[in-house]
């Protein structure tokens, strides 16, 4: 449990030879005519810029919904309905959220099916708040899914 001392008190013996060798290396950047990079090398003046990215094809979103298991789809089947109730069905910068507690007989089993649909892209996670709530691709696979989802066992408040 030493070496976190000796490589501070190294940085403080050789901190100065580290800044200079620091500066020397960005100095020798900024005066770089040519710098390579993954996309071909760099006159000066030019930026790097990579080229288009295919996007991503994410198989469980263009399933159908019988994929994922029942406390998934009943997450699901919760937040579209609030969602729609609460914001409507298309994506903007409002979601509707909630999480189950800790305490509640379904804690286990919901935190496993979060973390499946975390995992595939149709939630996330608000650490400030600790919910969860539906991703643009997540409201997409729901309107996609509305009348299995209308059909299917949600969460109840009770101000529904």
């Amino acid at each position: 449990m030493r070496w976190p001392l000796v490589v501070l008190f190294l940085g403080v013996l050789l901190r100065r030879d580290l800044y200079l060798i620091w500066k020397n290396i960005v100095k020798r950047i900024l005066r770089a005519r040519r710098i390579p990079t993954p996309w071909g090398c760099l006159e000066e003046g030019e930026v790097a810029l990579p080229g288009p990215v295919a996007p991503l094809a994410i198989p469980a979103v263009e399933g159908p919904l019988d994929q994922f298991p029942t406390m998934a789809r009943k997450i699901l089947a919760t937040l579209w309905h609030y969602q729609k109730k609460t914001f409507g069905d298309e994506p903007g910068a409002s979601r509707w959220e909630f999480l189950v507690t800790k305490d509640s007989p379904e804690a286990a089993e919901f935190e496993r099916a979060a973390n499946r649909l975390l995992f595939v892209g149709l939630v996330a996670f608000d650490p400030s708040s600790e919910m969860y709530f539906l991703t643009s691709v997540g409201i997409v696979f729901c309107r996609a899914h509305d009348a299995e989802l209308a059909q299917a066992e949600r969460f109840r408040f009770p101000n529904d």
